[in-house]
C-alpha cells in the first residue's frame, strides 16, 4: 500500500474502534481522557485490529502505529478532532454517494464495493473491501 492508503486504513480502524467503544461505554473517545478510559479505547483498537474484518488489510500497518501517543501520531490527531463537526466532509461524501447511486441504477459502471474512507486532511479517498 502507498502511504495515503495506509493512513486512510488507520483512520478506518480508529473510527470503527471508536464505534465499538461507544457501544460499550455510551460515550465516544475524546482528547482529554483519563488513563483508564484511554486504556479501554486502546484495547478496543487492538481488538478491532485483530478481528476478521481487518485481517486481510491490517498486515500493512502495525498496532504500534495505531496506539502511539506521541504528538505526531494518528491516535492523538484522531482524538483531538473527535468533537469537530463533519459538515464540509458530508457535502463531498454526499456527491460521491449520489454518483454511486447513478452507477447502481444505470448499471453502466461498477459501484464502490463496501467501505470508502475520505481523508479530509490529505484530501485522499480509499476504498476497502472488508470481509
Amino acid at each position: 500500500y502507498d502511504e495515503n492508503v495506509k493512513r486512510n486504513l488507520k483512520w478506518y480502524i480508529l473510527t470503527k474502534a471508536s464505534e465499538n467503544y461507544f457501544s460499550k461505554y455510551k460515550e465516544y473517545p475524546r482528547f482529554k481522557m483519563g488513563k483508564s478510559e484511554l486504556s479501554n479505547f486502546i484495547d478496543e483498537i487492538k481488538s478491532f485490529y485483530e478481528s476478521d474484518e481487518t485481517k486481510s488489510l491490517a498486515d500493512s500497518i502495525s498496532i504500534e502505529e495505531l496506539t502511539n501517543l506521541s504528538e505526531t501520531e494518528i491516535l492523538v490527531e484522531f482524538l483531538r478532532n473527535s468533537k469537530l463537526q463533519p459538515a464540509p466532509i458530508i457535502s463531498i461524501l454526499g456527491s460521491i454517494m449520489s454518483q454511486e447511486a447513478i452507477k447502481l441504477l444505470t448499471l453502466c459502471f461498477k459501484p464502490i464495493n463496501n467501505t470508502l474512507i475520505f481523508n479530509g486532511i490529505d484530501t485522499t479517498i480509499s476504498v476497502f473491501e472488508m470481509k
